[in-house]
C-alpha cells in the first residue's frame, strides 16, 4: 500500500509514521492499515488516499488469487480426465483391437506410444504442480505430506453429529485452522538442508531403495536363511535350537511378504487417494480457491476435509482401484495398475524436486550414470552368456543347440534391477510361482503376457527438469508482466522445450540397440536430449545467465526478508 503510485510523499511519510507508532503495540501486519485509518492522527486527505489504494491493492491481489485458482482448478480437471479416463480407455481398447485385427505393425506403435503416454503423463503433471509447490523442502514435504495424510475421518464426523456444529467446514475458526496447520510443521526443520545436499542425497536414496528392494527380495524366496541345510555343526547338534530357527523360517516366509504387501498397498491408498481426491474437488465445486501455494485469510475457502462428500468418494474409489489392481487378473487389471502407479509417481516426483540448475545436472546426471551402470551390467552379462554359448557348442554344432544355450545361460543371468523388475510385474507369464504384483513400473500386456515395461524412474526423475523450466517461465513471464502491464499469456518457452526433448529421447529408445532383448537405460537418451533442447532455447533468447543464477530459494528469503522489513 506504501508503494503505492497514488500516494504522494507527504502521505507515505504519515502512513509510515503510524504504521511506526502502532507496531509498538505489537500489531499484526494485515491489521495495521485499518488501524491506522481508525486513528485519529492521520490527515483525511491521506486517509482517502490509503483507503483508495488498500482498495486497488486488495482488488488486483483477489484478482490474482482468483485467477491463479481458477487455472488450477482447469489443470485439474485437464488431469483428471487424462489420468482416469483417456489412458485407460485407450489401453484397453487399442491393443487387443489390434490385435484382433493382426494390424501387427500399428500394435507394436500404439503399444510404445501407450507407455510413453503414461510416463510422460507424470512427468507434464508432477512438473506443472511442482512449479507451483513451496520451492524449500520441508515447507514443500510439510504440504504433501497434508495432502496425502488428512484430518481423520472419525474427529470429523463427531464434530457433525453435534447440532450445534453442524456449519460447513468452509467455517472453520482460525484456531482449527492454526492446528491443523502445525501437524507436520516438524519437516520445516528440512528448509534448513541446501539443494547442494539435496543433490548428492538423491542418487543415494535412489541405489539404497533398489538395494533394500533387492535385500528382501532375496530374503523372501531364501528357503534357508540360517544355513539348516548347509550341514552347520553348532546348529545340527542342538535339536531344540534346529526346531526353533526352522519354525522362524516358516513364520518369516510366510510374515514378510504379506507385510511387504500391506505396506504397498497403504502407501499406494494414500497416493492414489489423493489424486482422486484432488480431482473430484476441481469438479465438485468451481468456488474452491484455495490451492497448494495459495494462502488464503478467508474461512470461505478453507479445503474440504475427510467428511466431505469428495474425500469420501475419493477414498471408496481408491479402495476399488487398489483391490482391482491386486486381486483381479493381470490381463484385465494391468491398465489400473499403471493408473496407481502414475498417482505415485506424480506425488513422487513433486516431493524431489531441485529448484537450481547446477543441482539439477548434477542429480541427473549421477542418476543416469547408475542407470547407465545398472541396466548395462545386465546387457554385459548377456553378452558374457552369448559368447560363452558360442565357445561351449562351437564342436558340437547345431543352431538350435546353440539357441538354447544361449537362452538358457542367458535366463541365469540376472541383475539387481532385473531381479527388483520382475518382481514388480508379479512375474513373468511363463514364471510358475508368479508373485504378488508391487508398483513401480508401467507395463503392457497382450493375452496375459507382459510385453512392454517401463520403470517410474524415467518419468519421475526428468520431471525434476520439466519443474525447474516452468517456474522459469513462470518468472519470466510475471516478470515481464510487471514492465509492460500485460497480462497475456505466453508460451512456457523452457517447458515446452523439456517435453519436447522427453519425447525426442523416448523416441531414441526406439532406435537404440538392445531394445529388443533386455532392455537398456532410458534416461540416458530422455535426460540429455531434455537438456539440449532446454540450453538451445536459454541459447537462442540468451537466457543461459539468467537460468544458471536463477534462484527461486533465494528470491523466496528475500521476499521473507521484505516483508518483515
Amino acid at each position: 500500500h506504501i508503494h503505492a503510485k497514488q500516494m504522494n510523499e507527504h502521505c507515505k511519510r504519515v502512513v509510515l509514521s503510524q504504521m511506526h507508532n502502532h507496531q509498538r503495540g505489537h500489531l499484526q501486519y494485515r491489521q495495521l492499515p485499518r488501524n491506522i485509518l481508525a486513528s485519529g492522527n492521520m490527515e483525511n486527505n491521506c486517509k482517502r488516499t490509503l483507503m483508495f489504494s488498500m482498495s486497488n491493492n486488495d482488488d488486483t491481489n483477489n484478482g490474482i488469487v482468483q485467477s491463479k485458482a481458477q487455472q488450477q482448478i482447469t489443470e485439474d480437471r485437464i488431469s483428471s480426465i487424462l489420468l482416469f479416463v483417456v489412458l485407460p480407455l485407450l489401453s484397453y481398447i487399442l491393443p487387443s483391437l489390434l490385435l484382433d485385427l493382426r494390424m501387427y505393425d500399428s500394435l507394436a506403435i500404439v503399444k510404445r506410444a501407450l507407455i510413453y503416454s503414461s510416463a510422460a503423463a507424470i512427468t507434464i503433471i508432477a512438473a506443472a504442480r511442482g512449479s507451483s509447490d513451496d520451492v524449500t523442502l520441508g515447507k514443500r514435504l510439510e504440504a504433501l505430506t497434508a495432502e496425502i495424510l488428512p484430518k481423520s475421518l472419525i474427529a470429523n464426523v463427531e464434530d457433525d453429529d453435534d447440532d450445534e456444529k453442524e456449519e460447513s467446514v468452509a467455517k472453520k475458526t482460525t484456531e482449527e485452522k492454526k492446528e491443523e496447520d502445525e501437524r507436520f510443521r516438524q519437516l520445516r526443520a528440512l528448509d534448513n538442508v541446501n539443494t547442494e545436499t539435496q543433490s548428492i542425497a538423491l542418487p543415494i536414496l535412489v541405489s539404497s531403495s533398489l538395494a533394500i528392494s533387492f535385500f528382501l527380495i532375496q530374503l523372501q524366496n531364501s528357503n534357508d536363511i540360517f544355513g539348516l541345510g548347509g550341514g552347520n555343526d553348532i546348529i545340527s547338534s542342538s535339536a531344540f535350537l534346529s526346531d526353533l530357527l526352522s519354525s522362524v523360517e516358516q513364520i518369516q516366509s510366510v510374515l514378510l511378504p504379506n507385510l511387504i504387501i500391506l505396506s504397498n498397498a497403504c502407501v499406494l491408498g494414500l497416493f492414489v487417494r489423493a489424486e482422486l481426491d484432488r480431482s473430484l474437488r476441481a469438479w465438485w465445486s468451481t468456488t474452491t480457491t484455495t490451492t497448494a501455494g495459495v494462502d488464503s485469510d478467508n474461512d470461505e475457502n478453507t479445503p474440504l476435509t475427510l467428511s466431505s462428500p469428495p474425500a469420501i468418494l475419493s477414498t471408496a474409489l481408491a479402495t476399488v482401484l487398489l483391490t482391482t489392481a491386486y486381486l483381479a487378473p493381470p490381463s484385465y487389471s494391468w491398465p489400473i495398475r499403471n493408473m496407481v502407479c502414475i498417482c505415485l509417481g506424480i506425488g513422487v516426483s513433486r516431493a524431489v524436486q531441485l529448484p537450481r540448475l547446477g543441482p539439477t545436472i548434477a542429480a541427473l546426471s549421477a542418476l543416469v550414470l547408475y542407470d547407465v551402470y545398472s541396466v548395462g551390467m545386465e546387457l554385459v552379462n548377456l553378452g558374457s552368456a552369448a559368447l560363452a554359448a558360442k565357445t561351449a557348442v562351437a564342436t558340437a554344432g547345431g543352431a538350435e543347440t546353440l539357441d538354447a544355450t544361449i537362452s538358457a545361460a542367458a535366463a541365469g543371468s540376472s541383475s539387481a534391477m532385473k531381479t527388483v523388475a520382475l518382481s514388480k510385474v508379479g512375474g513373468m507369464a511363463s514364471s510358475a510361482t508368479p508373485s504378488v504384483w508391487q508398483p513401480g513400473l508401467l507395463e503392457i500386456r497382450l493375452r496375459g503376457q507382459v510385453t512392454d515395461l517401463l520403470g517410474l524412474g524415467d518419468a519421475v526423475f526428468p520431471s525434476i527438469l520439466a519443474a525447474l523450466a516452468l517456474r522459469f517461465d513462470k518468472m519470466k513471464q510475471q516478470l515481464q508482466q510487471q514492465q509492460t502491464d500485460n497480462n497475456n499469456q505466453i508460451l512456457p518457452a523452457y517447458f515446452t522445450a523439456s517435453i519436447v526433448g522427453y519425447a525426442v529421447g523416448c523416441i531414441s529408445c526406439e532406435y537404440a540397440p538392445g531394445i529388443s532383448s533386455s532392455g537398456l537405460p532410458a534416461l540416458l537418451f530422455i535426460v540429455p536430449s531434455m537438456f539440449f533442447l532446454v540450453f538451445a532455447v536459454a541459447a537462442v533468447q540468451g537466457d543461459f545467465g539468467e537460468l544458471w543464477e536463477f534462484n527461486p530459494v533465494k528470491e523466496e528469503e528475500e521476499k521473507e526478508n521484505e516483508s518483515l522489513v
